[in-house]
């Protein structure tokens, strides 16, 4: 029997997505890291330990990373690339400067017109990222989570040890915590066939702003948390990173936010007025 053999490549990539972590059986738990090749394609990284990363490894978003990786066959999506996690390197970071002009030269190429003209592309050639400038966004949803508790599978995958691994038997486990809400965007496509799209979020950023904001806020999170990603979003050119999921290529997720400032002849999504609660 033929075994299949990876062959590596040296990749230098544009991160510009992190999701909060998940519950991994392999791994523990991953993060789904996506960002922009130096040739101007969309990648995807897998498996990223992120919170086990030594210090030096650890990276922000829109810094340029160097990694080995290859491309699996375990998964059909063609931005899907398996890395080896020691081989990490950071690079520098693109600053927000002069509008985020140097972050726009990179991602203006690569902006969809809809969420329809990707779910398009993905029938086509398997296409499971995109950037994409919603026309009307219509709410924002914070709403219980419908499991807002790990189940017993995906708590037995984030206590899972390395029984061979001393290594990994002397570090202290810190369990990730499970974020009890749904956060998404609802919003409309410029596309005459758009109908509207409820698109859950699973930016990190997104999450780690709940996480702290309930620890200073208590019951006043909301209000700090609708000032961010309702005020102060709607201010800005807002743009929705996207991604579908191997096991269910047809379900798209918000995996990250792109929010420069507006520029001079450039428009901002129509707003519906919400309510505070």
């Amino acid at each position: 029997m033929n075994r299949y053999r990876p062959i590596l490549e040296e990749k230098r990539v544009l991160v510009t997505v992190k999701a909060y972590p998940q519950p991994s059986k392999a791994y523990r738990e991953t993060v789904c890291v996506a960002g922009v090749t130096d040739e101007g394609k969309w990648i995807r990284l897998f498996p990223v330990t992120f919170r086990n990363l030594e210090e030096g490894a650890k990276f922000k978003t829109y810094a340029w990373i160097t990694v080995r990786a290859w491309k699996t066959p375990r998964d059909p999506r063609p931005e899907s690339y398996h890395i080896e996690p020691d081989s990490i390197t950071v690079n520098s970071t693109i600053s927000p400067d002069k509008g985020w002009e140097n972050r726009w030269n990179i991602l203006r190429p690569l902006v969809n017109p809809s969420l329809e003209a990707l779910k398009a592309q993905q029938k086509q050639d398997k296409t499971s990222l995109g950037l994409i400038k919603p026309r009307q966004i219509l709410d924002l949803v914070i709403e219980p989570a419908e499991e807002p508790e790990w189940s017993s599978a995906e708590l037995e995958k984030l206590l899972r040890r390395e029984l061979f691994d001393a290594e990994a038997q002397k570090r202290p486990l810190h369990l990730l915590e499970k974020i009890p809400f749904r956060f998404a965007y609802h919003f409309l496509c410029d596309d005459p066939t758009c109908r509207g799209h409820n698109l859950s979020i699973i930016s990190w950023e997104v999450m780690e702003s709940f996480r702290r904001w309930q620890t200073k806020y208590e019951e006043d999170w909301r209000v700090k948390f609708r000032e961010k990603y309702w005020d102060f979003m709607l201010q800005r050119d807002l743009h929705f990173y996207v991604g579908n999921m191997a096991s269910h290529p047809n379900s798209w997720l918000i995996i990250g936010l792109y929010y420069p400032p507006v520029l001079k002849g450039h428009f901002r999504p129509e707003t519906t007025q919400l309510p505070l609660f």
